[in-house]
């Protein structure tokens, strides 16, 4: 579709660049805001714009209701501001004067809203689905893996330390299911089998890999794209640099301890923690049928550093950050409401050998090519190419 790339380019101009900030800056409230892009949603989603619905054998995600997913949840993720912030990207995708007022129908502006819709599609939401970029014990030793040998002892040292780290501040048990870990110096007579805890991340490391050193300028920039999007769509702070984050993504600000049997459904999306108040958060559960190994949903669970407990000079181990928390709790339910959670999990389960292929999948490069695989995904999705044209039309080049 010829439309769809201009859409596309408009996207990255600075004319939706100063349009987008003259929106968020206007005197209309936010309430009027969110109206109007609701308004300009409902428009696209009676139109006949082709590539707005994409069929796949478990279900069927419609662009439209990933506009009206972000608009959703943008209060949870991040207030106002927030609010503010998805509503007017949506508005600024017409070419009318007018803030407030009447909505566009023309094929410029349908094509827009659906590359906005694709754009939120694969820099915020795809990056949570790789389950490799969230191996904590494999995402150093994936940098390493063409380095010397001192790089790849380093990468094996961190993942030690941290979890050492993790033991003493969750206090060697599962904040889930309360099981102790096997190598716990106090275990719990009355705990059930005693299995070994593993490393869970909150927030792939790969958010934070906005690095100049990257070869190719697409992955730069397509990286920073998704950094910009969710520092105006979650609480993360406006003035963190991309350094600082990657900093705290790697520490145990970012980690906690689980079960296997607990982190398997967690880095799969099928549920997360709500925050209640500061470090106390209630289970969510998005799927029915997905187990979790001694959870009972209804009782809050608080994270709290157990470290002097176990030595009492210990200095004190920060706790998950809950503004990750939040950020993965506001994209799992995106994910969910929208259809995305089928959607990406129907293509990188059936890739039959993509992880071969791209074994670390933890650089913004990795998750370029395993977006492009067009061959793989045209066969599991026969979308006769839409999918491959819209994800294309959304990265630089």
């Amino acid at each position: 579709m010829h439309f769809s790339l201009n859409a596309s380019q408009y996207y990255f101009s600075s004319q939706y660049r100063t349009y987008l900030e003259d929106i968020k800056q206007s005197h209309h409230t936010t309430l009027d805001l969110v109206e109007q892009s609701r308004s300009h949603v409902a428009a696209f989603a009676h139109s006949n714009n082709v590539g707005r619905i994409f069929e796949l054998s478990t279900g069927t995600i419609e662009l439209d209701k990933v506009l009206h997913a972000f608009i959703d949840q943008a209060s949870n993720a991040g207030g106002d501001k927030s609010q503010r912030y998805i509503s007017a990207s949506i508005i600024a995708c017409s070419s009318t004067p007018e803030i407030v007022g009447a909505v566009p129908q023309d094929p410029e502006f349908l094509a827009r809203l659906r590359e906005l819709a694709l754009v939120w599609l694969t820099h915020v939401i795809c990056p949570f689905f790789f389950p490799t970029a969230r191996d904590p014990k494999q995402h150093r030793l994936a940098e390493a893996r063409d380095s010397s040998f001192e790089s790849y002892f380093e990468a094996r040292t961190h993942g030690r330390v941290l979890k050492a780290q993790l033991f003493l501040r969750d206090g060697y048990q599962c904040i889930v299911s309360g099981v102790d870990d096997w190598e716990s110096p106090r275990p719990n007579p009355e705990c059930r089998g005693r299995p070994e805890l593993e490393t869970c991340l909150i927030l792939p490391r790969a958010l934070g890999e906005v690095e100049e050193s990257l070869s190719d300028d697409t992955n730069i920039q397509s990286a920073k794209v998704t950094f910009d999007i969710l520092k105006a769509f979650t609480r993360i702070p406006e003035e963190m640099t991309a350094e600082e984050l990657s900093r705290l993504l790697e520490g145990p600000e970012n980690t906690f301890l689980l079960e296997t049997a607990n982190i398997v459904p967690f880095d799969g999306f099928t549920w997360g923690f709500e925050q209640l108040e500061n470090h106390t958060y209630h289970i969510r559960k998005f799927q029915a049928h997905s187990p979790l190994n001694g959870a009972k949903l209804n009782e809050p669970r608080t994270f709290t550093d157990h470290s002097r407990a176990f030595n009492e000079e210990h200095p004190p181990i920060p706790l998950p950050n809950p503004i990750f928390f939040a950020v993965h709790f506001s994209v799992l339910k995106v994910a969910h409401s929208c259809g995305a959670w089928f959607f990406f999990r129907e293509i990188f389960t059936g890739l039959d050998g993509w992880p071969n292929c791209f074994p670390q999948m933890l650089t913004w490069a990795d998750i370029q090519r395993a977006v492009h695989l067009e061959e793989a995904t045209r066969r599991l999705l026969d979308m006769k190419g839409l999918l491959m044209e819209g994800i294309n039309a959304v990265t630089y080049h």
